[in-house]
Formats: C-alpha cells, sequence, structure tokens
C-alpha cells in the first residue's frame, strides 16, 4: 500500500470520528418541574347550640342523661348525643328555643337546613283522651293531635337568642311539613348570600304547644284539650353545606322525597 493511499485512510477515519462526535454536540436546555401535585380542598361544618324552654336558660332537661347534650360548644354532631328537642313531658302553653350556631371552615359554601321524617305518634290512649277523642283506642289509626298544636318560627338570628324585625324568618309560626328545606342566608338582607369561611351564622328555632301571637311570638295553649294527652312527634333535624365555587346555582343540596 503506497504512502498516497495511507494519507487518504487516515483523513477518512478522521472525518468520520468528528462526524461521529457531531452528532451529540447540538445547543440544547432543559427545564424541570417536579413534584406536581393536586390537593383536594376541604369544606367542613360545626355547630353549637344552646337550648331553653320556658324562660329559662340553658335549662333544656335532657342535659347529660344517657350521655346526651342539650347545649354544647362548635363540634361535629353524633348520632344519638346531640338533641335540639328531647322533651318528654310538655304540656299547652309549653314553649322553647334553640340558638343555633354554625361555623364553616376553610371554603364558601350554600348552607341549608332540613327538617325531615316528621312523624305523628298517637301512643294509645288513655281515659281522658279517650273522651274527646274517638279515634285513638283505634290501632288502625295512628296520627296524634300533638303534631297538629306544635307551630315553628324559624330564623336567621343575630346570635342573642331572640327574633326581632328585621331578621329573616324562614318558616312563620305554622306547623311544620312531613319534610321542609330552607336556604340559609351568608348575608345581612335580601340575598341569599352563600357562608364564608371563619363567620358565625346564627339560626333561631322557637317552637310552641300551642299558637303563636303577636309580634314577639307569645305562645298560647288555651285552645288544646284532652286530646293531645300522650301523642308524641318525632323529626330529624339536619344541616348542609355544599361548595360554591363552579357551583352559583346552588345545586347539590338535599332533598326530600
Amino acid at each position: 500500500m503506497n504512502k498516497a493511499i495511507l494519507i487518504s485512510l487516515s483523513i477518512i477515519a478522521a472525518v468520520g470520528v468528528i462526524a461521529v462526535g457531531g452528532t451529540v454536540a447540538y445547543f440544547s436546555d432543559t427545564e424541570t418541574s417536579t413534584g406536581n401535585t393536586f390537593t383536594a380542598g376541604e369544606i367542613n361544618l360545626e355547630i353549637d347550640n344552646q337550648c331553653s324552654w320556658n324562660g329559662g336558660i340553658n335549662n333544656c332537661p335532657w342535659e347529660g342523661v344517657g350521655g346526651m347534650k342539650a347545649n354544647w360548644a362548635l363540634t361535629d354532631l353524633q348520632d344519638g348525643v346531640h338533641k335540639f328537642f328531647y322533651f318528654g313531658d310538655i304540656k299547652p302553653g309549653a314553649w322553647g328555643e334553640d340558638t343555633i350556631s354554625l361555623h364553616l371552615y376553610d371554603n364558601p359554601a350554600w348552607a341549608w337546613l332540613k327538617i325531615g321524617n316528621v312523624v305523628d305518634n298517637e301512643n294509645g290512649c288513655n281515659e281522658p283522651e279517650g273522651k274527646v277523642d274517638t279515634s285513638c283506642g283505634d290501632p288502625g289509626v295512628n296520627e296524634g293531635e300533638l303534631y297538629e298544636n306544635m307551630h315553628f318560627l324559624i330564623w336567621m338570628d343575630d346570635g342573642d337568642n331572640i327574633y326581632e324585625a328585621g331578621e329573616r324568618i324562614m318558616h312563620d309560626g305554622e306547623i311544620l311539613d312531613a319534610c321542609e328545606i330552607w336556604r340559609l342566608d351568608g348575608g345581612p338582607c335580601c340575598v341569599i348570600d352563600p357562608f364564608v369561611p371563619c363567620s358565625n351564622y346564627y339560626v333561631g328555632i322557637k317552637w310552641c304547644f300551642g299558637v303563636f301571637e303577636g309580634p314577639n311570638y307569645t305562645c298560647n295553649g288555651l285552645s288544646i284539650g284532652n286530646e293531645a294527652q300522650t301523642d308524641s312527634m318525632t323529626m330529624d333535624v339536619s344541616f348542609m353545606v355544599v361548595q360554591t365555587q363552579n357551583n352559583q346555582s346552588a345545586l347539590g343540596g338535599p332533598t326530600c322525597p
């Protein structure tokens, strides 16, 4: 092999090395974002209650009985423990009031109050009741007269336990249907606004075994006779909050059957 051929082969080899090296020599830049994360938000509602009856303060009689509570600080409600109403021996003219405080955490939300599963019970027939209520001994009839004589005032309160003119009334002193729902108001007046976090909102519920009279909703039980003796009514009371973000129409609230 002559000298010229050797020189040519050396040049080809060198060019080959340059060509291989050139395949990884482009200008470049890399930008990296690590740890990208989605975390679901939180909506939490806590409730406290002050229960009073017949003009007393914090005197509802089941406080501490069997672990039940009639008055409590902000908490999540426990079934069988927190009772807004648990009266076992009321007479005509009895009345009471609960001031319920609601505290929302973390995110704005629409809020509702639902009273459902309202049930009217006859509970048999004692002698005075039987004289005026011809159906109370009929095993096929389970319609008591307590329910039709229990009237409720429900309103957005300012926290002082007293209904005052200008506070929004949701249920104006009438008897309850089997299921009723009210959207609660997070604003001072006129347009139902959502709740905002870290603010207290108050709902007042005043009840009367009789009828309400006058602007102060005074309870009068004079129209009730023996037909209501031993009868009872039960109900469920619940509060619900649903996000406002992407939900300006307040969808997703509670429903009645």
